[in-house]
C-alpha cells in the first residue's frame, strides 16, 4: 500500500526544514563574518588616511617659518602656510616694498597667534 501524498509532503518539508536552518545560520554566519571582515579593512582604510594626513601636516610644517617643537593645531598650520605663500608671492613681485611688510606682518601675526593660544583653543 503506498502512503498518501500528504504524508509524503510532510516527510519531506520535516527533512528540509532542519537542514534549512543550519544552512541560514551557517550563511548568517558567513555574512557576520564578511560583514567584520568589511569593517576590519575599513577600519584599516582610515588608519592610513588619517596617519597619511598627519605625515602630510608634519612635512608642511618643516616647511614653515616657524619652530619645529612647537604643537600648532591643524588649522593654524593651514593659516600660517597661507599667510607664507601670500608673503613669498609679494616678495617675488617685489615692486611694492610696502606690499611684502604689510605681507610679512600678517604672516609674523599668523605665527604669533598659533605661539600664544593653545592647540586645542584654535583648532575649534
Amino acid at each position: 500500500m503506498l502512503p498518501k501524498p500528504e504524508a509524503v509532503v510532510e516527510r519531506r518539508h520535516a527533512c528540509h526544514r532542519p537542514r534549512a536552518r543550519r544552512t541560514s545560520e551557517c550563511s548568517e554566519k558567513k555574512e557576520a563574518m564578511v560583514v567584520n571582515i568589511r569593517r576590519s579593512e575599513a577600519n584599516a582604510r582610515e588608519r592610513n588616511r588619517v596617519q597619511h594626513l598627519a605625515d602630510m601636516f608634519d612635512r608642511l610644517r618643516s616647511v614653515l617659518p616657524i619652530e619645529y617643537d612647537v604643537k600648532i593645531s591643524k588649522l593654524a598650520t593651514l593659516k600660517i602656510a597661507s599667510a607664507y605663500i601670500r608673503y613669498l608671492g609679494c616678495v617675488l613681485d617685489a615692486d611694492d616694498v610696502c606690499r611684502i611688510v604689510e605681507s610679512e606682518q600678517i604672516l609674523m601675526l599668523s605665527i604669533c597667534e598659533a605661539k600664544i593660544f593653545p592647540k586645542k583653543i584654535l583648532a575649534a
